[in-house]
């Protein structure tokens, strides 16, 4: 008998975990529906994900890795402003335009996709 298994965002939205987890349940039988509910469309077709380490070997397992490569938007700086800090701390990218995004460090944003 086959499982039926529906992955629901709940109206807070599941991100990239709801599509990932329905990826690898249907990879073990399961039929799977994911569903996600706002209340309007995105007019602007999404924003940003910055993807640390394991996401890219994660992505790379899946076999998606060149297509989230080839939609990075080449973030290479992030700056934080945490609430009572005296002053902003930041994080620069040491890869230079011409790494991978699967070769940076673990340490932070591997890709801005």
């Amino acid at each position: 008998m086959l499982m039926r298994i529906l992955v629901s965002g709940a109206g807070a939205g599941a991100g990239v975990a709801g599509p990932v987890l329905a990826y690898w349940l249907t990879r073990q039988g399961f039929a799977v529906t994911v569903v996600e509910r706002a209340p309007a469309l995105r007019k602007t077709g999404g924003h940003a994900v910055d993807l640390f380490r394991p996401a890219m070997n994660i992505s790379a397992k899946m076999g998606v890795l060149p297509r989230v490569e080839e939609r990075a938007t080449g973030t290479s700086r992030m700056t934080l402003h945490p609430e009572g800090a005296r002053r902003p701390s930041g994080w620069t990218s040491p890869r230079s335009s011409a790494t991978s995004p699967a070769s940076a460090p673990s340490s932070g944003p591997t890709s801005g996709c």
